[in-house]
């Protein structure tokens, strides 16, 4: 009897007998979100995509993983590693313009390496030129590098404000 229940315990392990449901661990994740435990959120969602791979509640427990990562501004390249991953694993996913656009603006608007966020905002342009992000997109490769206050019209640098330019600071 023991050689049985040995045999049982070891087909269930590998066959994955635990009861344990892509929607329901991803139930549990959104629940620790939900209630201001990112860490535990992150780890169910990381489970989910790791041993429910195939189901269609992957995609969007590694996107919830993006989307936690992405909010911690303490960690930016866990935010690109998640990104990345995002776009090998569901490379043709719903959500992957929108992953792709937010890894080039990571990329501008945070991390100040231009020829990263080039890189990415025109593979968006190529990929994606018709998605609701394309204008979006276009704006980012026109301005990459400039200060707002040179495309705007407005602030240090720009030729409406003064620049930098004393005497034209004295006669507004």
């Amino acid at each position: 009897m023991k050689p049985l229940i040995i045999l049982f315990l070891s087909v269930c392990t590998f066959a994955g007998c635990s009861g344990r449901k892509a929607p329901d661990v991803y139930a549990e994740g959104l629940a620790a979100e939900q209630s201001g435990n990112p860490t535990l959120a992150l780890e169910r969602y990381e489970e989910v995509v790791r041993d429910f791979a195939a189901e269609a509640v992957a995609e969007t427990a590694m996107y919830k993983i993006v989307m936690l990562r992405g909010n911690d501004p303490s960690d930016r390249q866990a935010a690109l590693a998640a990104d990345r991953r995002f776009l090998e694993l569901f490379p043709e996913g719903e959500r992957a313009p929108t992953v792709m656009f937010m890894m080039a603006f990571l990329y501008n608007n945070e991390l100040q390496q231009i020829d990263s966020a080039r890189k990415y905002y025109e593979l968006f342009m190529a990929k994606y030129p018709d998605h609701e992000l394309a204008a979006s997109a276009r704006f980012e490769l026109e301005t990459l590098g400039k200060a707002p206050g040179d495309y705007l019209g407005t602030g240090e640098g720009s030729a409406a404000a003064g620049g930098n330019d004393p005497s034209a600071r004295e006669s507004r």
